[in-house]
């Protein structure tokens, strides 16, 4: 009497495929570390911003004379870090009020021509 085996004949190609679903499973695991990662670095680095901003803006509103040398240095240098046009807006009347210049030209709206009118010949 001979015994069957019921289970589906093994290849080198099921266990080729077997490694690479470990793989790519890996790869991906690697990578949402990798994000988690960068997202903690980014959270880290955006609270030092926020903190710098923050003693900044405290050194800027004490009277003295050292703070005094940071506020000019401040309004004369911070326009030109500024390169957006909504960023300068936004920092005008604190650079202003520090004797600065944000270098935010009034633009004059031009005057504009209606052309869907028809014209007669």
């Amino acid at each position: 009497m001979s015994v069957f085996n019921n289970k589906a004949p093994v290849s080198i190609f099921d266990s080729q495929d077997s490694n690479e679903l470990k793989e790519r499973q890996r790869l991906e695991e690697l990578k949402r570390q990798a994000k988690v990662q960068q997202v903690k670095l980014d959270k880290r680095l955006n609270k030092q911003k926020i903190l710098m901003g923050s003693f900044l803006g405290q050194v800027l509103a004490t009277d003295g004379e050292s703070e005094q040398m940071i506020r000019e240095y401040f309004a004369i240098h911070f326009p030109d870090f500024l390169t957006r046009k909504s960023d300068k807006e936004l920092f005008k009347s604190m650079i202003e009020s520090l004797g600065g210049d944000v270098g935010l030209i009034e633009e004059n709206v031009p005057f504009v021509v209606n052309t869907n009118q028809e014209y007669e010949e």
